[in-house]
């Protein structure tokens, strides 16, 4: 079981470094966005930063994200109105690899699927291949407002339900400010963000 487990590491990690290779390749990513941000909402929690590499025309981009409990790295690439790739990250010292896919049926709705696996579990890395967690959304924009829903399965705790509003405040037109209030369903009890973030 251990040398399965090992197989499987070393083949989603190459096949991860040659998709990255490949896609960087073509054209030459630049920073497009900083984001900081303090507080909880359905994937972050805490004080973290994200900043995001993107092409001149969008096709393909790369979102580093870092806080107090984890850090991961997006390689995205879209096709019309899907976006997918693969992330990898770490959880308390923990490694987890998952394909994420958004599709965008119409400008003001995205739909997200992202699922994964961990080696080891939070605190405890091995090789050992666990479930990771299992992310659902769908979310609406229009204009600065925000609203949506999403469905997270994490570990081995019970289902998460996570109703979400937002605000986007547009101080310049590279300067923005975000408020978002999501309510966790399951523990009863409201978390707020709020985050800054700086376009180039």
């Amino acid at each position: 079981m251990r040398c399965k487990n090992l197989l499987t590491v070393v083949f989603v990690a190459v096949m991860l470094l040659a998709t990255a290779n490949s896609w960087a390749q073509d054209n030459t990513l630049v920073l497009s966005k900083v984001r900081l941000y303090s507080g909880q909402c359905a994937l972050s929690s805490g004080f973290g930063g994200v900043m995001d590499f993107a092409t001149k025309d969008g096709s393909k981009f790369v979102s580093l994200e870092l806080n107090g409990t984890l850090g991961q790295v997006v390689y995205g690439k879209t096709k019309g109105s899907v976006s997918y790739g693969p992330t990898f990250g770490h959880l308390s010292n923990a490694v987890w690899l998952a394909p994420i896919i958004t599709y965008k049926p119409w400008k003001f709705v995205a739909l997200t699927t992202w699922n994964g696996i961990i080696f080891g579990k939070p605190g405890h890395p091995s090789w050992e291949v666990n479930f990771a967690f299992g992310f659902q959304a769908i979310d609406f924009t229009f204009g600065n407002y925000g609203l949506g829903y999403s469905l997270l399965h994490s570990l081995q705790e019970k289902p998460m339900h996570l109703p979400y509003i937002k605000y986007v405040w547009w101080l310049s037109d590279k300067i923005a400010f975000d408020f978002s209030a999501t309510y966790h369903v399951r523990d009863d009890r409201p978390m707020f963000l709020v985050a800054g973030s700086y376009i180039f």
